[in-house]
């Protein structure tokens, strides 16, 4: 049979071509990209049956039936801008045992190559399989009609499917153990095997001569249709297994009528549901062709019957299984009809609504193509594509188009987003872009964190509405969105957003990693032993560490009366860090005194969390002998040594020779008459003490007061202290119940509070100025401003 009596008689089966004239939609932008047979001889190809497929290096790639070098066909690349190169001319062999006809599609293989069929040429000239480079070197795998009376098949004339075994699955027009079509598996190195030979079955129950390929579902097995045979004779949808056992699903015109439709030319496609989609050329309501839904089980459902609107101007007649995009809904060409009788691009919902995309041969000589025998496919960019057998340009050869649908499409600002390391009990915020980068209307609908994920949340602030978001084409709006870890490690959720752009709900990725800061106190006590009343121990230090995983805030360090402490912590401790709390011991009383060191910080994610060291130690009284005289110095008083020993600041008294309370280091100051005498007795002084050396304040907002911390002064002396002046300078304020004069033995409370001017780390000093040796006596007042940030408020809707 000549190559043109064969396209006559493939289109034979569907009459005369219907003209119409109801509008196309309109909401569209359709663009010829090539025009076959625009070369001399039409070297470029013609006559183009197949189908494109997008390659993995975005280009598109398919085959024409006839054109080429040598008349016998081409297999073509296509940018989506429309520049085509022929990849190989079929039939370059003598005897065209390279192929002849290539009348299915390609497909690209897990290495990279294309695979497909010639319907002719070969060995015996019954159609091969081949293996085609990128580069268009051409390796003939098979050629069908190598077994005595053609067992193996012959005439394929639809593509091929790889496995997901790495094999690649088909079918033959004829051929087999009754000479009525095959289904094969062929090895990438060329060794085929033949799973089932049709119409071993009285009358065909099974189905004949398949024009359709087959598909591999989700569960493995392969799916195909029969144009003809079944149960009623008019095309069957069938399940085929690895191993070759073929199920019949359902037989097409089990309704009065043929109703449910006939003829199933092209191969089933599966919906995101699991279900199976596909076409018959005729039968339907007005027997011109349906669109099917058709279980798993073989339920089917006739979505839509073409021809239902006057003058076929829906279409009619359609070949291959509409794709379905990923907005969710179905889209395919019928062969004929639509407003100019050259057939239609449509898009039909998952309910059976349908909407006319395109009528061909809108264009002065149907330069815009006609006849799309194939369907369409969805390139990356949103777009459909596909082709057309005739056109009204250079002979009437076909064409290869574009098809734009306005439509919405998201875009994230960032793709995820990652809130890195937050201290728990803590929280950290980001906002998320989301933006219509589409071309029609984006309307979003909700906001919802993935459940199991409370540590995310959306909150108020950003600038979507909550309540139902519209952007237009290219517009914007954001999302903010906190993580709050109350668990240490790494965390994840999902933010979903739901909208009517494809692929709703489109999703982010939302990451962080909660950290703790675990505070350790080495020792947890600490015994001075004896010291004397008046008198100051050495220092103890005590350790304080950080073995968690984020910074230890410390608020405050407070010690017990009759201990002092100086540190080098700095209001904080880095993980992995420890700073050091030198402790002394003073007595104010004899016997055995207690006491507690407590730091207030965040320890393992609790606000205010207290560690304490236990802190304990005997005061006594030293007594020793001096002797007389001793002559006072006239004013101003003068340090006077005790002979043969250091000694404790304190004030004569007048009396007899008994031994004195005196500590080691301190001279007797005296506050005598000039040229006074005093040959012996007991000397004792007023001494003024503080509970610390120094108050850490933790982090205060600008311009606000802080809560109080208290350091108390006590007179451990025999002597009234007078108390001329207390002050506290920088941003700091004191309030005292001291009184103009602390008694020996008394105890009075210092309240200091922090506020900050400015943001930054402030220092201070609280001063009393009295009477004793030493005067004045201060604290080292030390804090950090902090600058106000008003957190989102509320949870989205």
């Amino acid at each position: 049979m000549s190559r043109s009596l064969r396209v006559l008689a493939a289109c034979a089966a569907f009459g005369l071509i219907v003209a119409a004239s109801a509008p196309a939609a309109k909401a569209q932008t359709f663009t010829t990209l090539y025009h076959f047979c625009s070369q001399t001889d039409c070297s470029d190809g013609e006559i183009p049956y197949a189908g494109l497929i997008q390659g993995s290096d975005g280009n598109f790639y398919g085959t024409t039936s006839g054109g080429g070098a040598n008349r016998g066909g081409t297999a073509f690349k296509i940018t989506p801008s429309g520049t085509l190169t022929t990849l190989y001319s079929f039939c370059a062999q003598s005897g065209c045992t390279d192929g002849d006809d290539p009348f299915g599609g390609l497909t690209e293989g897990s290495d990279g190559n294309f695979y497909g069929t010639t319907s002719f040429g070969g060995a015996s000239d019954d159609g091969e399989v081949f293996e085609l480079t990128p580069s268009g070197a051409l390796t003939t795998l098979y050629s069908f009609c190598a077994q005595s009376d053609c067992t193996d098949g012959e005439i394929p004339r639809a593509g091929l499917v790889q496995g997901s075994d790495g094999n690649f699955y088909g079918t033959t027009n004829s051929g087999g153990a009754d000479g009525l079509g095959t289904v094969f598996k062929l090895t990438p190195s060329g060794t085929l095997t033949t799973l089932f030979s049709f119409c071993p079955q009285t009358r065909c129950t099974d189905g004949y001569l398949p024009v359709a390929g087959l598909i591999q579902a989700s569960d493995g097995n392969f799916y195909g249709t029969m144009e003809m045979g079944g149960a009623n004779d008019y095309g069957t949808v069938y399940k085929i297994t690895p191993t070759g056992t073929l199920t019949t699903l359902y037989s097409f015109c089990a309704q009065s009528g043929c109703a449910d439709g006939s003829l199933p030319y092209g191969a089933p496609i599966q919906g995101s549901d699991g279900n199976f989609y596909g076409t018959t050329g005729l039968g339907g309501a007005n027997d011109y062709g349906t669109v099917f839904k058709l279980t798993p089980s073989g339920a089917l459902t006739t979505l839509y019957s073409f021809c239902a609107q006057s003058d076929c101007t829906d279409g009619w007649g359609p070949h291959e299984a509409p794709i379905q995009a990923s907005d969710g809904n179905f889209y395919g060409t019928t062969y004929y009809g639509g407003a100019n009788g050259g057939g239609t691009a449509f898009k039909l919902t998952p309910a059976g609504a349908l909407t006319t995309l395109y009528s061909f041969c809108a264009q002065l000589g149907c330069s815009d193509g006609e006849y799309p025998y194939a369907g369409l496919v969805q390139g990356s960019d949103g777009n459909f594509y596909g082709t057309n057998l005739g056109s009204g340009f250079e002979d009437n050869q076909g064409t290869v188009f574009k098809l734009a649908i306005p439509a919405p499409a998201v875009t994230f600002s960032p793709n995820s987003l990652a809130f890195g390391s937050v201290a728990e009990n803590s929280s950290s915020t980001l906002d998320l872009t989301i933006t219509n980068s589409g071309t029609a209307s984006l309307d979003i609908t909700n906001f919802s964190i993935s459940a199991g994920s409370p540590t995310f949340a959306i909150v108020s602030g950003g600038t979507c509405d909550f309540n139902g978001q519209t952007l237009t084409a290219g517009g914007s709006c954001t999302v903010a969105l906190t993580f709050s870890p109350t668990t240490s490690g790494p965390l994840g959720g999902t933010l979903a957003v739901t909208d009517n752009a494809g692929g709703s709900p489109q999703s982010v990725s939302l990451t962080g990693t909660g950290t703790v800061a675990v505070a350790a106190l080495s020792p947890s006590s600490l015994d001075f032993g004896n010291v004397s009343t008046v008198s100051t121990s050495a220092s103890q230090p005590v350790t304080l560490s950080n073995t968690g995983t984020a910074a230890l805030g410390i608020s405050s360090i407070v010690i017990s009366a009759n201990f002092g402490q100086t540190n080098n912590c700095n209001g904080s401790v880095t993980a992995g860090s420890s700073c050091t709390i030198n402790v002394t011991f003073a007595p104010t009383a004899t016997g055995v005194l207690t006491g507690t060191l407590t730091i207030t910080d965040n320890s393992n994610g609790v606000a205010n969390s207290a560690q304490t060291v236990s802190l304990s130690g005997t005061g006594i009284v030293l007594t020793i002998n001096w002797p007389g005289p001793i002559v006072v110095p006239p004013p101003p008083s003068q340090p006077v040594p005790l002979p043969g020993s250091p000694a404790e600041p304190v004030a004569p008294r007048s009396g007899g020779g008994s031994p004195i309370a005196i500590g080691p280091g301190r001279p007797i100051l005296s506050p005598l008459t000039p040229a006074s005498t005093q040959s012996g007795g007991t000397a004792v002084a007023p001494i003024a003490r503080f509970s610390s050396s120094s108050l850490v304040f933790s982090a205060q907002a600008v311009g606000t007061s802080s809560s109080t911390q208290t350091v108390t002064l006590s007179n451990p002396g025999d002597a009234a202290v007078p108390v001329s002046s207390i002050t506290a300078s920088g941003d700091f304020a004191q309030t005292n119940n001291c009184g103009n004069a602390l008694a020996a033995g008394a105890i009075c409370t210092i309240s200091v509070t922090f506020k900050p001017a400015a943001a930054g780390p402030s220092t201070g000093t609280l001063s009393i100025s009295e009477e004793p040796a030493g005067s004045p006596q201060s604290v080292a007042l030390r804090g950090t401003g902090s600058t106000v940030v008003k957190p989102h408020q509320g949870a989205a809707p």
